[in-house]
């Protein structure tokens, strides 16, 4: 499958929007109610309006000299179809800080990572976890029993750091944890 990952740009947001919500859907079947994924594709168009404002206000810190708190990419087909998406920056999200957890022994997070299933095993993931960290130390977190996932995080240097909590009610009180990895200690050959 031929795929090229760049930078998301506010016309991407509706598409990528969709592309997530579809891959969270997909990715959490085995262990989420079905509301769940009518609930993650309902929100589309709400979750693109905020996309679109995350892209500008990422543009902006960039452009006045600032590191944005979060930058977004997508992996694209020739076509421009969208077969996945991730996030990541500098910042510790603010339900973690509320949260009271110890800090992470990195601070730089991947937000998100998700690939449509039909992209499963063709390096998308891959490719946008490489752009999403350029080679950087960071942290993420993963949902217990989705083994595939923290599979591909353990193949990419990632570590459980003992840290887990309820997601809440909008992820069903699944129960999620911490992983992390150092960029100096991690051999992506």
């Amino acid at each position: 499958m031929s795929f090229t990952v760049r930078r998301t740009t506010v016309a991407d947001a509706p598409a990528a929007a969709r592309a997530h919500a579809r891959s969270v859907a997909d990715t959490y079947a085995h262990i989420m109610p079905p509301e769940f994924a009518r609930a993650r594709l309902a929100e589309v168009d709400e979750r693109a309006a905020a996309l679109a404002e995350a892209i500008t206000r990422a543009e902006a810190d960039e452009a006045a000299g600032r590191e944005p708190f979060r930058r977004h990419w997508v992996a694209v087909t020739g076509a421009g179809d969208i077969l996945g998406v991730a996030a990541a920056g500098p910042g510790i999200a603010d339900w973690e800080r509320e949260l009271g957890f110890p800090p992470p022994l990195v601070e730089h997070q991947l937000q998100h990572l998700y690939a449509l299933h039909s992209a499963h095993g063709t390096g998308v993931g891959a490719a946008l976890l490489d752009a999403a960290l350029a080679g950087r130390d960071a942290h993420l977190w993963i949902l217990r029993n989705n083994p595939r996932a923290e599979a591909f995080y353990r193949k990419h240097g990632f570590v459980d750091d003992g840290t887990e909590v309820s997601c809440g009610p909008m992820w069903f009180h699944r129960r999620m944890f911490r992983m992390h990895r150092r960029a100096d200690r991690y051999d992506s050959s």
